[in-house]
């Protein structure tokens, strides 16, 4: 079988595709993955054949570019630019996303949930496909709140009014690609029940990383939906050096904003701060929006990289500080690390209040956020056993799942 992958050209959701890729490639499918320009070079470097698309819309480095605007986004800015920006993405995957899929000669596809047009376009192919989601998954149902917000998992009636409401506002704001979307599939001669907000969603099967324990409790997903595991695989990272050397042997804390939404060097600032005290180290990664120089002074103990090897580092952690990516949370509950989130925007609230519901650690909005707070935070995390026992018990609920290598059964199966 020949799997066309098509996913964002960002690093933390080509990490979770080119894992799912690589071992499906070890049992003998041949993969290919489709996407905007700037993600060629991440998926060469991993061993895969790219065919793009969009490059009237997105030439080499426009993606980077839109992409990069969000570091100094923060909440509903952030939601409504990443919004604009996967309705363009969408649009170019109706306009030439089939001759990208054709050209590809693949028979099967898997689609990362956020990149929408693309199932259109393997629709129109007869291409069968699964739908995996790298960030987390969108509950239309209303009965959970939506992953742009840290609301409470409530069942009132209230609350229900509350997710609806919210479902009802990114409607209106997708609405344009929609009906894109169905004047596509028209023109193919597709007819599909659109009163059914799953309706372009794969009915073989729609994939979430997110494990069940750490989610809201929802009877209402469709039947193919499923929980899994993190898709974990650190053959598909880059080496990063490091100086191990440092390391001082007291309680590590790890923290990282990611590499997107890392643009606040004041934030990075304030986390130093907050985290730093005598007796336990700080090990913090910049990204690649903030210079070591902006960051100013440090205490000697404190380690500032550019970029961390992130796994590495867990293993060692107390606790991890985090903007509330789903792969960073991810990765620290699978070695039973506890959290402290600041959440920034898009899909970080939603994570966080996972965070909080799971009691794997507490989180910070960014509108509250100073030093004074953050340290109260770590100090309580840090201090109080009980996160870290929830953290423990995550990690082997992970374990025994056996998530990824469950995913790839899943999509292997549902393709074929």
């Amino acid at each position: 079988m020949r799997i066309a992958f098509v996913t964002l050209p960002l690093a933390s959701h080509t990490y979770v595709f080119t894992a799912l890729a690589r071992i499906l490639g070890e049992r003998g499918h041949d993969i290919v993955f489709l996407g905007l320009p700037d993600q060629a070079r991440m998926v060469q470097d991993a061993g895969f054949d790219f065919i793009a698309f969009g490059e009237s819309e997105f030439p080499d480095g426009e993606a980077k570019r839109r992409f990069d605007a969000l570091a100094a986004m923060r909440g509903e800015e952030g939601i409504t630019h990443i919004m604009q920006l996967l309705m363009k993405i969408g649009e170019s995957a109706l306009n030439d996303g089939q001759s990208a899929l054709i050209e590809s000669g693949a028979n099967a596809a898997v689609l990362d949930f956020v990149v929408r047009g693309f199932e259109a376009v393997a629709i129109r192919c007869k291409c069968p496909y699964v739908h995996v989601s790298a960030a987390l998954h969108s509950d239309y149902s209303g009965h959970t709140p939506m992953l742009f917000y840290d609301w409470k998992h409530e069942e009132t009636p209230e609350a229900l009014a509350r997710n609806r409401a919210a479902l009802k506002r990114f409607a209106q704001m997708t609405s344009p690609l929609r009906t894109k979307i169905q004047a596509y599939l028209e023109e193919g001669g597709v007819q599909l029940d659109w009163s059914d907000p799953y309706a372009l969603i794969s009915k073989r099967a729609w994939i979430t990383q997110v494990p069940r324990a750490f989610d809201f409790p929802n009877p209402h997903w469709p039947p193919q939906f499923q929980h899994t595991g993190p898709f974990v695989d650190p053959h598909v990272r880059p080496h990063v050096e490091f100086p191990w050397d440092r390391l001082t042997g007291d309680p590590l804390i790890y923290a990282s904003l990611g590499t997107m939404q890392s643009g606040s060097a004041a934030l990075l600032r304030m986390i130093v701060e907050g985290a730093y005290k005598r007796g336990r180290q700080l090990v913090l990664s910049l990204g690649k929006n903030v210079r070591m120089e902006e960051l100013g002074p440090v205490p000697e103990e404190v380690i500032v990289v550019q970029y961390a090897p992130q796994l590495e580092l867990l293993q060692r952690a107390a606790l991890c500080i985090s903007h509330g990516g789903l792969n960073t949370v991810l990765e620290s509950l699978i070695h039973g690390v506890p959290i402290v989130a600041i959440p920034l925007t898009n899909d970080h609230p939603g994570t966080a209040a996972r965070i909080a519901y799971t009691h794997t650690g507490r989180f910070l909005r960014p509108s509250d956020a100073s030093a004074e707070r953050l340290r109260l935070l770590v100090d309580e995390v840090l201090a109080d056993g009980s996160y870290a026992a929830a953290a423990s018990k995550m990690s082997r609920i992970i374990a025994a799942d056996a998530g990824f290598p469950r995913a790839i059964n899943i999509v292997e199966s549902a393709l074929q």
